[in-house]
């Protein structure tokens, strides 16, 4: 067969995602803030979307007659915070006092600006001794004079260190704990606190109690002056019970109300200039996806939450320990989308319910086998692990096996030993050895 390069046409049908539905698929997946982000962001790029802003917190005040505008003038002032202190500040303002000269206090002013957060010194002390031709001997000296500022433990290199300054500040000093602390860190650190006794020769109940003196330690002690500013979530669904039925409502109140600028796009109508007309027709086509959007948006959620409400009906009536097994796959084949569309419209967002804020994907679960009739959520068997050993004998944990052995007995749930361990893990919970106490 004779092969030669040539020009051929072919038809083929493919999908395209437009940029409009890619816009689409993206405000789906916001959550309240980012959607609320997002829609300020599009008003002042298109001029034919006005928001009409919403304050469902501020709480309207009674007006009164007397009310003069000088006590109006307070009221706003004394509702103004001071800003707070930064461990920066705070260290600084310390070395201003001590009788120190004047390159080591530079020296300590450059080390206090490579405090992290937590409290943590970072430097490289060649960079120092370059910077200002200091030994280290002098760098030691600055370190220790930091050291020994407020709060207690910063300026530590590690955590280690950071609670050997601490024990060695402390009023009553223990001197086994410092050596621990010292000499041992890793093994008490690992809870190998037979091994730990038998070189130290003293009883695993004295471990215990230096253990228990340890958590009262900070390890960050800086982060009391490092201030986040406050996140508040804010639920996209609101769930409440009518009539004996749960029902499910769009949180409208936070959002911004849009409307159609109709004037301003008369305005510009009226104008004849071609690129004047095709930026109206441009703005007018966003306006009308993004409304299309924000409703099939609305709908999404209220569909997949119909169904949450539908087959997590215990949930809503008896708490978390009665989740049943849910897959996003279920809820998409009922609803008539794609799983991912699903995930899409769970992703980020929170429900508010008779029992509180609960994010909306802690309602679906992969299901474990009982010998029962009914499967149990992998979100039950994890409250139940973690109930089981907040009741546990102490001075004699339940092992991975044990744990095993009552869900079975008690809840007639099925699990292997080595999901038991993957649940302790994801809860945050220590082994049976290291959670044992000598007391």
């Amino acid at each position: 067969m004779e092969m030669r390069p040539g020009l051929f046409q072919e038809q083929t049908l493919k999908l395209t995602m437009t940029k409009e539905l890619s816009q689409a698929i993206e405000l789906l997946q916001y959550s309240s803030q980012e959607l609320l982000t997002f829609l300020h962001d599009i008003a002042i790029e298109n001029p034919l979307v006005e928001i009409q802003e919403s304050t469902p917190f501020d709480i309207p005040r009674k007006k009164t007659s007397n009310t003069s505008s000088q006590s109006k003038q307070h009221n706003w002032l004394e509702n103004i915070g001071g800003e707070p202190e930064k461990l920066y500040d705070h260290l600084r303002s310390q070395i201003l006092l001590l009788p120190i000269s004047n390159i080591e206090r530079n020296v300590v002013d450059h080390l206090i600006e490579n405090i992290d957060n937590n409290g943590y010194l970072h430097f490289e002390a060649q960079d120092v001794i370059n910077r200002f031709g200091v030994t280290e001997q002098d760098i030691t000296k600055c370190v220790e004079i930091i050291q020994n500022l407020d709060p207690v433990g910063v300026g530590a290199r590690s955590v280690q260190e950071c609670l050997l300054i601490q024990l060695q500040r402390d009023q009553h000093r223990n001197e086994l704990a410092e050596v621990i602390i010292k000499d041992y860190f890793e093994l008490f650190a690992q809870k190998s606190w037979k091994a730990l006794a038998k070189i130290l020769n003293v009883k695993p109940k004295e471990i215990q109690q230096i253990f228990d003196h340890i958590q009262l330690l900070e390890p960050r002690p800086g982060h009391i002056f490092h201030h986040e500013q406050t996140t508040y979530i804010i639920p996209d669904i609101i769930i409440e019970r009518k009539n004996g039925h749960f029902e499910a409502a769009i949180n409208e109140d936070y959002f911004p109300k849009l409307s159609f600028n109709v004037q301003y796009e008369q305005d510009l109508s009226n104008v004849d200039d071609e690129k004047v007309s095709a930026f109206v027709r441009e703005k007018g086509l966003q306006w009308g996806w993004i409304i299309k959007s924000l409703e099939q948006r609305k709908q999404t959620l209220l569909s997949v939450t119909k169904q949450i409400i539908l087959r997590q009906t215990n949930f809503f009536v008896h708490g978390l320990s009665s989740l049943k097994p849910l897959t996003m796959r279920e809820v998409a084949e009922v609803v008539g989308c794609h799983e991912s569309t699903v995930s899409r419209a769970v992703k980020g967002k929170y429900v508010q319910t008779p029992f509180g804020l609960v994010e909306m994907k802690v309602f679906f679960s992969s299901s474990l086998n009982t010998s029962s009739n009914e499967d149990a959520s992998s979100t039950r068997v994890k409250e139940l692990i973690q109930q089981m050993i907040n009741e546990e004998d102490k001075a004699s944990p339940l092992s991975d096996q044990k744990l095993v052995n009552l869900l079975n007995r008690d809840f007639k749930i099925i699990v292997s030993r080595r999901t038991i361990a993957k649940y302790r893990d994801q809860l945050g919970i220590l082994s049976s050895s290291k959670r044992k106490r000598y007391d």
